[in-house]
């Protein structure tokens, strides 16, 4: 039995006008809706396109010998497109859970502007957290020389071990999604407030979690949670702002 000819008469035959209207426009949204997606599909897929022939450009321009194209624009290059493109080298060393050292090798015969934008964050070499930039910096590079900068950042794997002064980190990526929507809408909001909302969106902690993970020690060696119930209150109304679920 043909199946495909079949059931449209089957269709018509058995269901009632009123249920066929109803699958009509049921269809037809459904259609809208994927035509909406296409064209979605399309115009992100052109300015990725775009966007790959802007730093296609800029790399040709960085590689150029000076004097031979037009230096690149002064306001700051992504660390994140010089490292890819192996124009830089970033290394860093822990120092605490709201700091890393990091150690940017420029390795271009030119002088060289960059932005370590709020998100970047710094692959660990070993099985200590990921840190990541939770503030925009900027330096610049002399042409083949290093330099050290110390940058403000978050742990974004609770379940690792907080990373020290002698845990290593080697290269650089990009947070998306959710994550990166809190840290740029966190702004100015203090370490531990962005902390208990980076650990809330990557491990799905809560509260109680962030303040047992997360503890101070004094002199004495009494200890208490470093994270208080105001900055746990400040992330979860950040997070609550922005419309993204969370446990904390």
């Amino acid at each position: 039995m043909n199946l495909v000819k079949y059931w449209p008469k089957r269709f018509k035959k058995y269901c009632p006008k009123r249920w066929r209207d109803k699958e009509c426009e049921r269809l037809l949204r459904e259609a809208e809706r994927l035509m909406a997606e296409g064209v979605a599909l399309a115009a992100e897929g052109k300015a990725l396109r775009a966007k790959a022939a802007a730093e296609d450009d800029l790399a040709e321009r960085l590689k150029a010998r000076p004097g031979h194209r037009p230096e690149p624009e002064e306001s700051g290059i992504d660390l994140v497109f010089l490292c890819k493109r192996r124009f830089v080298r970033a290394t860093a060393t822990g120092q605490s859970i709201t700091s890393i050292s990091a150690k940017l090798e420029n390795l271009l015969p030119k002088k060289l502007h960059v932005v370590i934008p709020v998100g970047t964050y710094f692959l660990s070499s070993g099985n200590h957290q990921n840190m990541v930039a939770r503030k925009e910096q900027v330096t610049t590079l002399l042409p083949l020389s290093s330099q050290q900068v110390f940058i403000d950042a978050s742990c974004i794997n609770a379940s690792r071990p907080i990373p020290g002064d002698t845990d290593v980190f080697s290269g650089v990526e990009r947070i998306s999604g959710d994550l990166a929507r809190f840290l740029l809408a966190a702004g100015d909001a203090g370490p531990m407030v962005v902390q208990a909302g980076v650990w809330a969106l990557t491990d799905g902690y809560t509260g109680y979690s962030v303040k047992t993970r997360l503890v101070a020690r004094d002199q004495n060696g009494n200890t208490r949670p470093a994270v208080t119930d105001s900055e746990i209150v400040e992330a979860r109304r950040i997070l609550k702002s922005l419309g993204i679920r969370n446990n904390l």
